[in-house]
């Protein structure tokens, strides 16, 4: 999973955290709070094990919400391996560990370690999965409209802002894949037909819902004021 920015939502505790200087040196710390990660250009991620979980949600604003988890294991233990990639500067790395601050430079990656599962907001997130499961939950493409989907294989998609629903683009599917309705022939006309819902409307940013607005704002501003001259009766 690749992603231009990633933020650590508030109040997050994490377990460890094994840190990846200069010359490959690891630096490990505990019980952190606060993680602040800064300085690289974009960030590559993975769970760190064969069988790790991730969760691909609604976020806030520009950011989707992932949760990394693995239910595969005796001790239930979540990872997130980041590789952090920079072209003008160094990756920095600030939070706060058993009470005391804590601050990294020139850091190429790190290990997140924890109890729970792991909780990050990206922006724009390009995700790509080999030989996995992938479940798709209301999914709306085509004839398959609303209905759980689970592919078997090769994903690749992306998301552009938070809306799931909505911004999910990219979609590449080389596999196998399960859905409650039976296949149906491909039809280019319903295709492009969108299915739009009131509850959909909702789902979408408070910000892109208001962008939604203008066009009927400005036609109803305009029939508003531009009336029609009247026309005084010919004498005769």
């Amino acid at each position: 999973m690749n992603t231009t920015a990633i933020i650590f939502p508030t109040g997050t505790q994490l377990k460890e955290m094994r840190v990846i200087g200069s010359g490959s040196k690891e630096t490990a710390i505990a019980n952190i709070s606060d993680l602040h990660i800064e300085g690289y250009s974009s960030v590559v991620m993975d769970g760190a094990d064969d069988n790790y979980n991730v969760s691909l949600t609604n976020g806030r604003g520009l950011y989707s919400n992932l949760i990394f988890s693995n239910d595969n294991n005796h001790r239930n233990i979540s990872f997130l391996h980041m590789t952090f990639n920079n072209k003008r500067s160094t990756t920095s790395l600030t939070g706060v560990s058993n009470g005391r601050s804590f601050h990294f430079d020139n850091a190429s990656g790190a290990l997140i370690t924890n109890e729970e599962p792991i909780q990050v907001y990206t922006r724009e997130p390009v995700v790509n999965i080999n030989n996995g499961i992938t479940s798709f939950k209301e999914f709306n493409f085509d004839q398959i409209s609303g209905k759980d989907l689970r592919v078997y294989g090769n994903t690749s998609l992306s998301v552009f802002m938070s809306d799931m629903y909505t911004f999910l683009n990219h979609i590449s599917i080389s596999s196998t894949s399960q859905s409650p309705l039976a296949v149906s022939p491909y039809n280019e006309i319903t295709s492009l037909s969108m299915h739009f819902s009131l509850q959909k409307l909702y789902s979408l940013p408070e910000f892109v819902r208001l962008l939604l607005l203008i066009p009927f704002l400005i036609a109803f501003i305009f029939l508003l004021y531009i009336k029609p001259k009247k026309v005084g009766s010919v004498p005769t």
